[in-house]
């Protein structure tokens, strides 16, 4: 069983238990503030980028890896170009395109001995089931590493989470932070205990109430005659809310701009 088939197999344990550490982490980022979900997918995010620029760049599984996604996504690509770690970065575009050419030499050999080309030595046509082809021998047989540590993470957050408010002493810090973004709210509903469930929705229903007058206030002191009101938590209403709708953004970089 390979390392992310065995990571899959941890985050699908229904068995929802919650260690002190986990618990510590859940604690702090509830009074951090912000999405708790994500902020422990930021975190991971940050670990994941760490250990590839120290060591898994070159690790053989991780290059075989790569090879079958084409390297990372466009988002988690330009992060890693962030970093400015051009040799390590080099490296992978290497061997990236040393695969990349052998598939198309492979792609170009099955184009030549095709019985359209020979219809045509100048031009090759596709033909039905052709396309099918060119998906096979140059698609994306795997999934950007980066998205999937993300998203094995943020599944093994989401029962933590869950772990976490059944622990009494957790309710009300939970209550008094930032609260979960509406993906995951989604998510952790879609896996809640009908207690849960009602919990996390009257909890979620207070605080868009919440919301809903910050906003209101906010609009109301941009009106010329109320400018000169004094400003209070409403003047970032409209950033949370976005954070609340999109979620918290990731900074994989913060870790990497501390060495």
């Amino acid at each position: 069983m390979s390392g992310a088939a065995k990571m899959k197999a941890i985050f699908s344990d229904k068995k929802r238990t919650v260690d002190k550490l986990t618990l510590g982490e859940f604690r702090a980022l509830f009074e951090k503030g912000g999405c708790p979900i994500c902020g422990i997918c930021a975190r991971s995010l940050e670990r994941f980028y760490f250990w590839f620029v120290v060591e898994s760049y070159y690790n053989p599984s991780m290059i075989e890896e790569l090879k079958k996604s084409y390297g990372f996504c466009k988002e988690h690509a330009w992060k890693l170009i962030e970093t400015g770690r051009d040799y390590i970065i080099g490296v992978m575009f290497e061997y990236l395109t040393e695969s990349t050419k052998i598939k198309l030499e492979h792609f170009l050999k099955e184009i030549r001995s095709s019985k359209a080309s020979k219809k045509s030595r100048y031009r090759w046509k596709l033909r039905r089931g052709d396309f099918e082809k060119i998906r096979e021998t140059l698609g994306h047989r795997s999934q950007c590493p980066a998205c999937e540590s993300v998203e094995l993470n943020e599944k093994y957050a989401t029962g933590q989470f869950l772990a976490v408010l059944k622990e009494q002493e957790m309710k009300d810090p939970y209550v008094k932070s930032g609260g979960l973004c509406f993906h995951h709210l989604q998510q952790v509903l879609s896996i809640s205990d009908e207690s849960e469930a009602v919990f996390l929705i009257e909890d979620e229903i207070k605080r868009s109430q919440r919301m809903n007058d910050e906003l209101g206030e906010f609009l109301r002191k941009v009106a010329y005659q109320h400018r000169n009101e004094p400003q209070g938590a409403e003047q970032n209403s409209w950033i949370r809310a976005a954070e609340f709708f999109v979620g918290k953004g990731y900074d994989p970089l913060a870790m990497l701009k501390r060495f």
